[in-house]
Order: C-alpha cells, then sequence, then structure tokens
C-alpha cells in the first residue's frame, strides 16, 4: 500500500471547500482569526466552546520544514533538532524547560509532543483547563523553541544517543515491509532518499553547530504558524501572541520549501515482498496520478465522488467476506494524497496462507463492476442519509479545530467548523448524482494500476507475469436485482416479565433501578451529543468462568456470534441495518467479563435495547461464520508454529500466565476439538439471559423514557437458574524468573522488568495510589535514562491488577535499549528506583492530583466513556457517584511511598525478560 505522508482526508476535509471558487484562502470563516504580519509568524486563533471543547484548549507550532529540505549531510538533521528545541533555549536551559512544561501542567508525551514528516515539523500542546495564565506560558516557551533554541554540545551528545535509540526502536534488522513499500513508491524521487528518521551514520556525525545552522535557516517567521484552538479568550489570546514573538527580521529572509515530485515512471508495477515477521498476506492496487487539491466547485464534486465510491466499494467488498471462507479475511478501499500534488485510490486485500489469487480476483472483480454499474441511487442515498445523520450530531473540539487549522497551513485546505460544514452539506448533497460520480472514476480507475504484494516467508512469491494474469482472467459477475431490506422492528416475546424491584436517586443526576431479573441499570442525562445515547452492559465472568475443558469454544464465542447476524438478518446484513438505523452495538467478552457496548439515537434506544434482548436470547452460528473463524484461525497457527518469535511468546505465557488456556493462544488441536454445539452451550450458559449483568445509560434521554425502555426489553430477560459463580482470578505468579531470549528482528533490546505483589500485603488504597506512582516514576525515569544518559527513546511504566479479579498487584517497567547496553539498563533502572524511594514532593504530587481531577471532568463529559466507567465499576470497585462527580481522593505522599516501598523491600517476584536481536 502506498503509505500517506499524512493521514487519509476524511469525508469533512473534501465537503469543507465546496463552497470555493478558486483559491482556498477567499473564504476564511469570520469565527478564525488569522494575523500575517512580515517579520512574524502567521498566528491563528480560533475561539470555540461548547460541550467538547468546553475549557480545553489545542496549540500547535507548525514549521513548514521536514526531513525533503535536508542535504546529503543533513539526513535526520529535522527530527534531530525537534528533539534539540526540548532540551533548551536561551530563557529555560536544559532541565528547565521541561520542568517549566510540567509547572503549567504539560506533561511530554502525554500533553505535548512533536513529529517530524517529509514536509512539516509540528509541536502540539494540549491543556484540559482553558487558563489564560497556563495558555500564555505554553506560547511563551513554544516561541523561545522556534526562535532560541540554544544546541549546548554537551545536551546535543546525550540526545545524539537518544536519537539513535529512536532509530533502533524504528528498524528492524531486515527491512520492515513499510519501508519496503514507502520505497517502491518513492522510488527515484527525493522521498526515497529523505526518509525523517534519518540515517545512524548522519545522526551519529552531527554537530551542534550543524543542527544550529539548520535551524537557523528553517526556523525563520516565513515558515512558521502558531495556531491556537479551543475556549480561549480572543483578544488576551492576540495580546499574548505579538508579546511572546517578537520581530524577526534577521531570520525573515532564511529557506523556503519547494515542492517534491515523485517519479511515476521509476514505480515498478509489479512489486512483491517477503515478510519473515507477518502471519498473513495483503496486496494493494493503487492508481496514482498528478492531481492538486480541490480549488473549484468541479475539483470538488469530482472529489466527493471518490469518496463516496471508495466508501460503497468497501462494504461491497465487506459483504463478500463470509463466502470467501477465510482464506481471505478483510478489505480496504479509500483514497487519498500520499504527496503534495500527487492523488492516489488504493484498494487492499488481505489473505491467508496461499490464497493472494483469490484476493486479486475479488478486488478486481468489484473494480470492473463500480466501473460498468456505478453506485446505484440505493446506494447513494444511504450514503448521504447516513452521513448527514452523523454529521448533524458532531460537534467541534479543541484538537479537531486545531487539525483543521494545521491542514490549512500545510496544504491549503479552507478552515470551517462543523455548523459551517453542516451548512454547506446539507446545501450541495442533494446535487450529487450516480451520474458525476461514475464519469469522475473512470480516468482513474481505468490507468495501469500498480500491485504490491507482500506474503509470508514461507509461501512462494508469484512472477509478476502471474499477477497480470489473475487481473486479466478476472471478470465480475453483474449485480442481482436488489432486495427489499428486511421490514424488521425487532419486537420481543419475553416469556418472563421483568419489573424494577427498587428505584434509587443517587444524586447529580444518577438514578439506579434493581430490577427483579437480577441486573443493576443507571441511568445519568447528558446532552453533550444532542440526541444521542450510549449505553455499555457489563457482566462479570468471562473465560475465567468456564471449565478448562469449555474455554476453547468460549474463545471463539464472541467471534462467532457477532459476525452471524440475528433473526433474517446475516452478520453483513446486520450491520447495514444498523447503520442505516443509526445504530451501534459491539459485544466483547474476556477473561473477567463480557460487556457489550452500543450507541442509538435519543427515539431509536427502546428499538436499540430490543436488539440487545435479541442478541442474549436469539443468538446463532451462521455455517459460513464458522467455517471462516476455523480457517482463519487454522491458517494464523500453522504460521504462528514456525514463527520467528514463538520462543517470546510461548516464554510470556509460561511466566506471567501459567499457560493459562483462557490467555495462551489456543493449540491447533484444541481448535479441531470444539463444536458448533459446545459454543452454543456456552453461551446459553454464560452470556444469554439476565446473568448479573449491569447496564449504564448516559445520554440526551429522560429517566422516564430510559426507564420504559429497559422495562421493556431488559427486564424481561429471564434470569438464572442457578447461582453465577464469579470466576477464578488470573493465575498468580509463582517464582521470580530472568529470561533472555533471541530472535526479535529488531535493532534494539527489548526489556520487560515486572514486580509482581499479592495484594493481601496491600493497602485498600493501593489502586487508587497507583495511578500517582507510575506518574512518578515515569517521571523519574525518563528523567534519569533518556534525559541524562540517553539510554532510552521512551520509557513506560504502569501498575496492572487493579481488578477485584486480580489477587496479585503488577508494576510493570517496559523499555528498549541498545542490545549491548542490556545490563547497564537494569541496573540504572533498579538504581534509581531504590534512590527515589522517599524524594516524592508533597507539591508535585498535589499538582498531579489537580491534573487529573481536571483531566477527569472532561472525560466525564464524554457519555460513552462515562457510559463504559459506571457498568465497569463493579469490576475495579470503583464509587459510582465518584465517577460521575469527578472527585477522586486527594492522595497522600506517604502513600504512594509506601507502595512503592512494597514493590521494592516488601514480598514481591521479581521478573526480568530481555528479547534480543
Amino acid at each position: 500500500m502506498f503509505k500517506p505522508y499524512r493521514l487519509v482526508l476524511p469525508i469533512g476535509w473534501v465537503l469543507s471547500a465546496l463552497l470555493l471558487v478558486g483559491c482556498a484562502q477567499k473564504n476564511l470563516q469570520s469565527s478564525v482569526s488569522v494575523t500575517a504580519e512580515t517579520g512574524r509568524p502567521q498566528f491563528i486563533v480560533w475561539p470555540n466552546a461548547n460541550s467538547h471543547s468546553n475549557n480545553e484548549v489545542s496549540i500547535r507550532l507548525v514549521v513548514q520544514a521536514g526531513s525533503l529540505q535536508e542535504t546529503d549531510q543533513q539526513r535526520g538533521y529535522a527530527h534531530f533538532v525537534e528533539h534539540m528545541v526540548f532540551r533548551g533555549t536561551e530563557n529555560f536551559p536544559d532541565k528547565t524547560l521541561q520542568a517549566r512544561l510540567r509547572d503549567l501542567g504539560v506533561d511530554i508525551g502525554q500533553h505535548s509532543n512533536a513529529y517530524t514528516s517529509f514536509n512539516e515539523t509540528v509541536y502540539w500542546v494540549h491543556l484540559n483547563t482553558a487558563d489564560q495564565e497556563r495558555i500564555d506560558g505554553v506560547l511563551e516557551v513554544l516561541a523561545d523553541m522556534a526562535f532560541n533554541a540554544t544546541f549546548d554540545p554537551a545536551v546535543v551528545e546525550v540526545e545524539k544517543s537518544v536519537v539513535v535509540q529512536e532509530w533502533r526502536d524504528r528498524t528492524r534488522e531486515e527491512t520492515s515491509v513499510d519501508e519496503l513499500l514507502n520505497g517502491h513508491f518513492y522510488q527515484g524521487s527525493r522521498y526515497a532518499e529523505r526518509y525523517p528518521i534519518g540515517t545512524k551514520d548522519s545522526i551519529e556525525a552531527a554537530t551542534a553547530d550543524a543542527l544550529k545552522a539548520f535551524y537557523e535557516h528553517w526556523y525563520h517567521s516565513g515558515n512558521i504558524s502558531v495556531i491556537v484552538a479551543g475556549d480561549v479568550d480572543l483578544a488576551a489570546t492576540q495580546q499574548t501572541l505579538q508579546r511572546v514573538f517578537p520581530m524577526d527580521a534577521l531570520r525573515a529572509s532564511g529557506g523556503q520549501p519547494e515542492r517534491t515530485a515523485l517519479n511515476l515512471s521509476a514505480i515498478n508495477p509489479r512489486f512483491m515482498i517477503t515478510d519473515s515477521l507477518t502471519t498473513a498476506g495483503s496486496v494493494w492496487i493503487s492508481y496514482l496520478h498528478p492531481q492538486d487539491v480541490p480549488s473549484t466547485n468541479a475539483d470538488e464534486t469530482r472529489e466527493l465522488a471518490y469518496w463516496v465510491a471508495m466508501d460503497v466499494l468497501y462494504d461491497r467488498l465487506s459483504n463478500r467476506v463470509l463466502d470467501l471462507g477465510g482464506r481471505v479475511t478483510g478489505f480496504d478501499a479509500f483514497a487519498h494524497y500520499p504527496a503534495p500534488g500527487y492523488f492516489a485510490i488504493e484498494l487492499g486485500a488481505y489473505f491467508q496462507g496461499e490464497h493472494m489469487q483469490e484476493a486479486v480476483t475479488v478486488l478486481e472483480e468489484e473494480r470492473q463492476r463500480l466501473l460498468t454499474e456505478g453506485v446505484t441511487e440505493a446506494e447513494l442515498a444511504r450514503w448521504k442519509t447516513n452521513f448527514l445523520r452523523t454529521e448533524r450530531r458532531q460537534q467541534d473540539s479543541a484538537d479537531h479545530l486545531a487539525n483543521e487549522a494545521m491542514y490549512h497551513v500545510l496544504e491549503n485546505w479552507p478552515m470551517q467548523n462543523q455548523p459551517e460544514k453542516l451548512a454547506l452539506w446539507e446545501e450541495i448533497l442533494p446535487l450529487v448524482t450516480t451520474a458525476e460520480i461514475q464519469q469522475a472514476l473512470s480516468p482513474t480507475l481505468t490507468q495501469a494500476p500498480i500491485v504490491a504484494l507482500v506474503h509470508p516467508n514461507n509461501i512462494a512469491a508469484p512472477e509478476a507475469a502471474d499477477i497480470d494474469a489473475w487481473l486479466a482472467a478476472a471478470r465480475y459477475v453483474p449485480s442481482a436485482q436488489p432486495t427489499a431490506d428486511a421490514g424488521n422492528e425487532w419486537s420481543i416475546k419475553p416469556t418472563y416479565q421483568g419489573a424494577t424491584e427498587l428505584e434509587e436517586d443517587l444524586g447529580h443526576g444518577l438514578t439506579r433501578w434493581q430490577l427483579d431479573n437480577g441486573i443493576e441499570v443507571f441511568h445519568k442525562f447528558s446532552d453533550v451529543n444532542p440526541n444521542k445515547v450510549n449505553f455499555t452492559m457489563v457482566g462479570l465472568g468471562g473465560f475465567n468462568r468456564l471449565a478448562e475443558e469449555d474455554i476453547p469454544a468460549g474463545r471463539l464465542l464472541v467471534d462467532m456470534l457477532a459476525n452471524s447476524g440475528l433473526r433474517d438478518l446475516d452478520g453483513p446484513q446486520l450491520n447495514q441495518w444498523l447503520q442505516d438505523q443509526n445504530l451501534a452495538l459491539d459485544i466483547r467478552q474476556d477473561f473477567f467479563d463480557k460487556a457489550l457496548y452500543g450507541s442509538s439515537e435519543t427515539d431509536n434506544l427502546d428499538m436499540a435495547l430490543r436488539v440487545v434482548h435479541s442478541a442474549l436470547t436469539e443468538a446463532r452460528i451462521d455455517p459460513r461464520v464458522w467455517e471462516y473463524f476455523h480457517q482463519q484461525y487454522r491458517e494464523q497457527l500453522q504460521q504462528l508454529a514456525t514463527h520467528p518469535h514463538k520462543p517470546w511468546i510461548d516464554m510470556a505465557n509460561r511466566e506471567m500466565h501459567g499457560n493459562d488456556a483462557a490467555l495462551r493462544p489456543l493449540t491447533q488441536q484444541e481448535l479441531d476439538q470444539i463444536t458448533q454445539a459446545q459454543v452454543m452451550d456456552v453461551y446459553q450458559r454464560t452470556v444469554a439471559g439476565a446473568q448479573n449483568y449491569r447496564l449504564s445509560i448516559v445520554g440526551d434521554i429522560s429517566r422516564e423514557d430510559a426507564r420504559r425502555a429497559v422495562l421493556e426489553s431488559i427486564a424481561t430477560l429471564a434470569p438464572q437458574a442457578e447461582e453465577i459463580p464469579v470466576g477464578r482470578p488470573v493465575p498468580r505468579v509463582q517464582t521470580s524468573s530472568d529470561e533472555r531470549v533471541t530472535g526479535s528482528g529488531e535493532q534494539s533490546a527489548q526489556i520487560v522488568m515486572r514486580y509482581n505483589l499479592p495484594k493481601a500485603n496491600l493497602a485498600s488504597t493501593y489502586g487508587f495510589d497507583s495511578y500517582y506512582l507510575s506518574r512518578w516514576l515515569n517521571e523519574r525515569l525518563f528523567d534519569r535514562l533518556r534525559n541524562e544518559l540517553g539510554q532510552v527513546y521512551s520509557i513506560h511504566v504502569q501498575v496492572d491488577g487493579n481488578t477485584e479479579r486480580h489477587a496479585d498487584v503488577t508494576l510493570v517497567i517496559s523499555l528498549a535499549v541498545d542490545p549491548y547496553e542490556v545490563d547497564h539498563a537494569i541496573e540504572e533502572v533498579r538504581a534509581t528506583l531504590a534512590a527515589t524511594h522517599g524524594t516524592l514532593d508533597p507539591e508535585e504530587l498535589s499538582r498531579w492530583h489537580s491534573e487529573g481531577r481536571d483531566g477527569l471532568k472532561n472525560e466525564q463529559l464524554s457519555p460513552n466513556v462515562l457510559a463504559s466507567d459506571i457498568a465497569y465499576a463493579e469490576l475495579f470497585d470503583y464509587d459510582v457517584v465518584r465517577l460521575v462527580t469527578a472527585d477522586p481522593r486527594e492522595p497522600t505522599a506517604d502513600n504512594v511511598e509506601g507502595l512503592l516501598a512494597m514493590f521494592l523491600y516488601s514480598d514481591t517476584i521479581p521478573q526480568t525478560w530481555v528479547w534480543l536481536p
């Protein structure tokens, strides 16, 4: 697949420009303030306050210079400079810059970061409170980063090690598939010679003076834009921008980036790649040609046709998956701009084993069908209806608007907020016709295709002539006459007449009902998403409830049921029906629980819950689904048997899970012994009916309407005849281990350090304190191993085991290092943990708590998050009212320090695993 140089544009990007005639910059909307003054960066301030961006701000510093601006001697410099501007400026030398960001509630990696691409370098900060002092402080730091980075030679040498480690983290011993695919399409152009990470030799040869010269040449006002979006005060923010970004006359005449062309004639039209690490193959058929982003209504109409057609094509391909019996497991179809000035349509398929010909044939059949028959009136009408219905509910977030402004800066896309776009879509979409779509598709999809095929190393690659023959032999079968949509209103005829045993007002708009079938229901009104309701249904006990002989059937259960459909609709038909009704439904099961997630429009909750009732009473297994998953799993197990990573996988399953069948991969023998009757028996005993479910409903629906919908469907699920077992806990780690496994295929060594501690040894507050412990250790280890020693690019600390079904709680530290530095890195981690104990600053802890509380308040504005948190509260022993009020308990330094001491000095079982190249 031709990897895009940025994300594929969603529909909104295409339609947002339909009002334009000529240059896209003529229609900047009044809600956006754009200030362009010679000698200063361009300032874009986009005030916006709604339930999605209330009290949050997103800030971008966009530099229009990336790796394409490097000379042969500067490969990797744009990315290296990105690192260095975080390592010290004139006003914030070295460590004080990161300390200042932390004082502002900004953590690198969590609330701020940066990326370097071919054409740009972008620094971003997200603030979860729109305090003007914080905004001003962040802008002051960014201004210093943009113009006053210091490039201290000693710091450059430390950061050089970090950049080299990042290069290792991104580089395999053999060239990666992504790199090979990109190199294939970029062949013969500057893109192929300028991957942003650079080369190890160039990075190691870089000097402070050379990096500073690159920085001063490209980081100047003519190349920089500053974007501030969200719940901001326009006047105050503009005043700050004018103050902290002074006139830049000395550097105003720096380098200006030039557009880089692809070399289409150099691209190999048939490209085969062997990947030793994949367990499945893929094929990508691409149609690529020069084309700029739209600038006229005619351009936009043509472009819109691509997006509609790709959505329709994707649906058609997906509807064929079950009939392919697991030989071809999925498809993709999309259009995008892979580089400035170039447009591509990509058709992709994923296949198992040797079934590459079938994958190519299906893609070509559906391409021919699309060109010959076009998009039907019914498909277009359905697409318009579903698209508009979805977009009418959307609201702008701070991040979304900041991205809109960023793409305007980088690619000249127009800036419009959601209400402005929606008004445009309401006007334009009724005018789009199937004839226009057909006319637009033909020039692109009749070009000679470029085919790239990726296959596992134990499958022989085809010849280019084979692919040509497959394409030439493919013939589509004309579509059958469309049948009428199923008129299923999902009426139910329950055998149990349910009722409410208890109704309890918990305050803060939260209501609890206890149904007499054992289900507990919570409701909270929220109009964050107007006319939308989210719901989550969770039952404690998943694979851990099953007898050992039933675990393999339970592992297949959800995949089988979720894809088999309901009533007179098979899986693809049910998915299409749900989409047409604007319903979302997803069922999952894991070790601890089973869960069902969903959403609907307000007046459709009744129907959504009737579908849930049907899923919990009438599930079935489609024979095609049975064959599909058996074939897929069989192929995957065969590939895994000889996979280079199998020794590592086996070790982790043995040492962490005790080879528990509920947690490790199934064996071929287990897969072969599963029967449909066994799967359905597990469904009836552990999923169907009322079980011990807890349902949460959060959204734009009144308590009375929610209660009525619940009584009609959820309350009528039959209660369980027998007591439901809680289920066994996760297998405990019994002994310490120190394992070293080779064959990762990477340039870095991966280190995982685990400290397993029995919960019986811990205070009841450990789950709450673990968040602050991981935050504390992440900072200390980052500062020591990255900033001081340059050993790692990133390091991650987390505490696992916080559910009620874990017997142990585990401190997990993960990092990647130079393979020759493994022992030193492990020693440094242990020494840093020991030195950290006893050093927690209560003021620092209070700041983390304040940030966490602010973040939790914003998170609770999301109905789907809140619905999930409430439904899972019992598993994690959360107080539901505290979840709703976003009122976490104030931590104490003694408790957090005490938790670290328990991991370091009590009855901990340590494990250290190293995965070597």
